[in-house]
């Protein structure tokens, strides 16, 4: 486990590509009628997303503090806090949708 882990902390690219098929594969156990291709492409995207705002956050935070930082010390904690980030995000919009679609089928049922 420890060489994995060296391994890892030396490769931040494979720790990246790793967390970003771990969560697609998650959503697709989750919802299966998506495609791999869009749900990998859509996690990817919202991972990118939020490492950004997360460097914009972390920016901000460093010029308020005058040059120490307040919200993670590594990049690999940022990144990986980031995609932690992306994820919720969405997760959290396929969740918004599933339950709009139960909603409007209940609505659907009661009008007929």
């Amino acid at each position: 486990m420890e060489r994995l882990n060296t391994f890892l902390t030396k490769h931040l690219w494979l720790q990246i590509v790793l967390s970003i098929r771990c969560a697609s594969a998650v959503i697709l156990l989750i919802s299966p009628g998506n495609s791999a291709r869009a749900v990998l492409l859509r996690v990817a995207v919202m991972s990118v997303v939020g490492v950004l705002m997360l460097v914009i956050l972390r920016c901000k935070e460093k010029r308020a503090a005058s040059g120490s930082t307040a919200v993670t010390s590594r990049p690999r904690q940022t990144t990986g806090f980031a995609l932690f980030v992306g994820w919720l995000i969405v997760n959290g919009n396929l969740q918004n949708r599933r339950l709009q679609r139960t909603r409007q089928a209940g609505s659907v049922c009661r009008d007929s």
